[in-house]
């Protein structure tokens, strides 16, 4: 089967959790992805569900926001890393932009919707094409603490003032 676009779908809002100039190594750690999590309306999301998108792609909901997301990925074979580019991100006047993207920031992303075919299935699944950042809210990595817990079962150790602790 070759692989088909069907449509482009553009989704506007916030963004959660990007991570769209390098990719990551996904869950099952067998291939790359870029990701990105963007604010998604209840009815958007049901049309693509009534055009046959996998249900596998679901809209989520993050404490502290009222909004509901949903996610958009590349996926990139461990093989192909190099050789695929990950999407096109440019700011609001279209020049490219290499800023590490912060949540909230403000974005329009571009999916395509595009046929699949795995383990004999086929189907339609969203892929992230392009990025803009309309406002950035820069990534600000987090400082790195180190915290000492000692050890209660070790005999020279305390825990909250209390010396040895007895069972």
């Amino acid at each position: 089967m070759s692989y088909e676009v069907v449509d482009q779908i553009i989704f506007t809002g916030e963004c959660m959790f990007p991570v769209v100039h390098t990719p990551q190594k996904n869950k099952n750690k067998d291939k790359y992805e870029y990701v990105i999590k963007v604010e998604c309306d209840e009815a958007t999301y049901k049309s693509l569900i009534k055009r046959g998108i996998s249900r596998t792609t679901e809209l989520k909901e993050f404490e502290g926001s009222d909004k509901t997301f949903i996610t958009v990925r590349k996926t990139v074979g461990l093989n192909y890393v190099d050789k695929i580019p990950g999407p096109e991100v440019v700011d609001k006047d279209g020049k490219p932009m290499t800023d590490l993207i912060g949540n909230g920031s403000l974005v329009k992303v571009c999916a395509l919707l595009r046929t699949y075919e795995h383990d004999g299935k086929t189907g339609l699944k969203l892929e992230l094409h392009a990025i803009q950042v309309d406002e950035l809210i820069p990534y600000i990595k987090p400082e790195k603490t180190t915290q000492v817990i000692p050890n209660p079962f070790k005999s020279n150790s305390a825990v909250a003032g209390q010396g040895k602790v007895d069972f």
